[in-house]
């Protein structure tokens, strides 16, 4: 893994460098041009494209983030059209998503062949339908891999196509520059989604409202949280100062239905959390320590587990968390922003700059764990192609494009600039009510330009961070569900009928109880057997 982390770092240098550099060049939208129609002529096979004259030499290069050659893989003339669905984190969809779609053609229609068309969920809205529409046999030929549509998720319901020839064919570059985490989304020996390049370190934060902080006179002790004891006298102090007024509870679930602190805890100070591989198991009872053992252990037998509850039964009993988080899909963010609540626990990098634009108030996020790169962590953001393509090859061929062109990454990130968005200090500065998107959903975050507020340098930083990252030492073991489909059924049966009310407050020994002998009798036991036998296989054949 060393070795890899050193490749890995010269090739996040080298794109770091371009990203850098088309950051600093002054980018201009490209013309509008007349597209040819679409042809019915099959794929050629990847070929030198057609030599064209070489532009006269300047004293100054051309831009690095707008080439002048085109970079076509099809036949000279044809154009691809495919459908792509994304989701809006902001919790709404569609707004000056035409126009930015209408950019990236005008880019992308004379310099690759391939013409988007591009749908928005919201993200409601992809929690609950999109799996829906391709099992309904909606097109789809490029998309994300995360939420409901998880690698695990897409994988086990026979949604996810297999890549390894598209890869190979039509996005080599970025076969070259994932090669050492590609195994995260290799089932059975076969490639069946695609990570993207970001910070996988999720680590975990609690995330609060700076202003509310701010009246309280909280704000210093809120940036230097270290510990759960006073977190909750911030607790105390929104719900003494805020629920019964304003309704604004101290606390709600963010995605899901919990409230309870993830990983596992070795006391109440922030430094003693443990971090854990799950593989990508979905059912939450899949734990792996990093102690060497290489052994499968129930994460609900771990009295760590049920100790968690206990703290937020407390929460619950005092009046601190939105009693209806236990009923709603609503997204914590779309919470806080309608000012249900006051802060969530949540998982991601960049968090302050990113939790606030979603939310649209400025946010304070202490750390609370620090994670590693591990197999769920480089699964949890992904992408790939559903079997329901019609054009698969211009989706794999489109994805290497996030990988290598920062135009088209900037353009379906934040937009159009002078539009959506507007550089300062080598900073995105978007405008509100703009095309706006999360920097880390798709391709390769190097490329971005950073979003203000992050520093001009923050995607050095992320290079940095990666390079130095501790990997776990099952990174690349990712669970193959489908022969364990009824074991999951069960225990997610389970699941759904205790976890909503035990992690978000309305906990009881006795109900643990039942929720752990409803667990062994929906085969707990052989599921984690399962697992086993598959972490035992990898292990041999490592």
């Amino acid at each position: 893994m060393k070795k890899w982390k050193a490749v890995l770092a010269l090739l996040l240098v080298a794109a770091l460098c371009l990203a850098l550099f088309a950051a600093c060049a002054k980018t201009e939208e490209p013309a509008k041009t007349d597209t040819p129609a679409k042809t019915d002529t099959a794929p050629a096979k990847t070929e030198e494209p057609a030599k064209t004259e070489e532009p006269a030499k300047t004293d100054e290069p051309a831009p690095a983030d707008e080439p002048e050659e085109k970079s076509l893989v099809f036949e000279e003339g044809e154009v691809r059209d495919f459908k792509m669905v994304y989701f809006d984190l902001r919790m709404v969809a569609g707004d000056h998503g035409e126009r930015v779609q209408e950019a990236i053609n005008d880019y992308i229609v004379p310099k690759y062949g391939l013409r988007i068309d591009l749908d928005y969920y919201t993200i409601g809205d992809w929690m609950t339908k999109i799996m829906v529409a391709l099992a309904g046999g909606e097109r789809v030929d490029f998309m994300p891999y995360l939420f409901s549509t998880s690698i695990t998720n897409m994988y086990a319901q026979n949604m996810a196509m297999q890549l390894d020839d598209l890869v190979a064919e039509y996005a080599p570059e970025a076969m070259e520059l994932m090669a050492p985490y590609v195994d995260a989304y290799r089932l059975n020996g076969k490639l069946y989604g695609f990570p993207i390049l970001k910070n996988w370190v999720t680590n975990g934060y609690i995330c609060m409202r700076k202003d509310i902080l701010e009246e309280l006179g909280m704000l210093e002790l809120g940036q230097n949280l270290d510990n759960l004891d006073d977190y909750e006298k911030i607790l105390a102090a929104v719900h003494d100062n805020y629920t019964a007024t304003t309704g604004l509870y101290a606390i709600s679930k963010e995605a899901g239905r919990s409230v309870t602190p993830s990983n596992l805890w070795n006391g109440r100070k922030f430094s003693d959390v443990e971090t854990y591989e799950n593989a990508g198991d979905s059912t939450g009872t899949v734990m792996i320590l990093s102690d060497g053992s290489n052994k499968v252990t129930w994460a609900q037998d771990d009295p760590r587990t049920e100790e968690k509850l206990t703290w937020v039964k407390k929460w619950r009993d005092n009046g601190w968390v939105w009693p209806d988080s236990a009923l709603t899909d609503t997204h914590g963010d779309e919470l806080m922003k309608q000012g249900v609540s006051f802060s969530v626990l949540t998982g991601e990098i960049g968090i302050e700059v990113t939790k606030g634009a979603n939310i649209g108030k400025e946010v304070v996020c202490p750390k609370y764990y620090t994670g590693m790169i591990s197999t769920s962590g480089v699964q949890t953001w992904g992408m790939g192609i559903p079997v329901t393509a019609e054009e698969p090859e211009a989706g794999a061929y489109f994805m290497n494009i996030l990988f290598t062109d920062p135009v088209v990454m900037n353009l379906i990130t934040w937009g159009v600039e002078g539009e959506d968005y507007d550089l300062v200090d080598g900073q995105v500065k978007t405008r509100e009510g703009m095309y706006y998107e999360s920097d880390f959903i798709m391709g390769n975050n190097l490329l971005l330009k950073p979003i203000y507020g992050n520093g001009a340098n923050h995607y050095e930083n992320v290079a940095a961070d990666i390079a130095a990252a501790k990997n776990s030492e099952y990174l690349g073991f990712a669970l193959d569900l489908n022969p364990l489909q009824d074991y999951i059924a069960n225990i997610s049966a389970v699941n759904d009928q205790y976890t909503p009310d035990l992690y978000t407050g309305n906990y009881t020994p006795e109900k643990f109880a039942s929720y752990k002998a409803a667990l062994e009798t929906g085969g707990v036991h052989d599921y984690l057997d399962a697992v086993q036998k598959q972490l035992d296989a990898w292990l041999a054949g490592r």
